[in-house]
């Protein structure tokens, strides 16, 4: 795209609405407050609060605004004011004395924001992403798989029973091994002639003619 002469984008957009400096007030804002960094520098609280002080100021730089009026024009909690303010102060901003702010002159250089302190992280086994270094919490056990001497009285009598704890696994998981146990027993019955030879369906049926 073709950029237009140096005349062209001096020119206004809209002639007629052109700002001028009319002694109606104090407020300005150095060229060097973006050039540099000074505006990137500082979080959305503390630019807006940074820029209110300087529309408020007095020639010598100084407002009185109440921290009320602030956050209602803020829109923000005290807690965030109070936060920007300190902000504010530690980049060497503004002063202020408990009712008084003043917007400073421009120090050599802005303040860099520091980075929230991160938990040291280690590399997961074969996926390539990254875990906390927290060791895991102990977790209690399951509830439907008590420790054996936990097991609540009613549970005792009849632990191991599928159908009396449908929900417990260690009773679910029992049930082939007691089928298995009691084909065991009646074998071993058979052989010592305790049980008949014949079966219930050899009873039914009726006596030959």
């Amino acid at each position: 795209m073709n950029r237009p002469p140096p005349s062209a984008e001096r020119t206004p957009i809209v002639p007629a609405r052109v700002r001028r400096i009319a002694g109606q007030s104090f407020a300005f804002v150095p060229h060097r407050f973006l050039r540099d960094r000074f505006f990137a520098s500082l979080s959305d609280d503390q630019q807006r609060l940074y820029f209110l002080l300087v529309l408020a100021a007095d020639r010598f730089g100084v407002s009185y605004y109440h921290h009320d009026t602030i956050c209602t024009l803020l829109r923000v909690p005290l807690e965030r004011y109070l936060t920007a303010r300190k902000g504010l102060i530690d980049a060497d901003l503004i002063a202020f004395d408990g009712t008084r702010f003043q917007v400073l002159s421009l120090p050599a250089r802005p303040t860099t924001r520091s980075a929230p302190p991160t938990r040291p992280a280690l590399p997961a086994r074969g996926g390539g992403e990254w875990l906390d270094s927290t060791p895991p919490r102990s977790q209690p056990p399951p509830p439907n798989r008590p420790p054996p001497d936990q097991l609540p009285i009613a549970h005792r009598d009849t632990h191991l029973d599928p159908a009396a704890h449908p929900d417990c696994r260690d009773c679910q998981s029992s049930q082939t091994v007691r089928q298995l146990l009691r084909d065991t027993i009646a074998a071993l019955e058979l052989k010592a002639g305790r049980l008949p030879t014949t079966s219930p369906a050899s009873k039914s049926r009726p006596p030959r003619k």
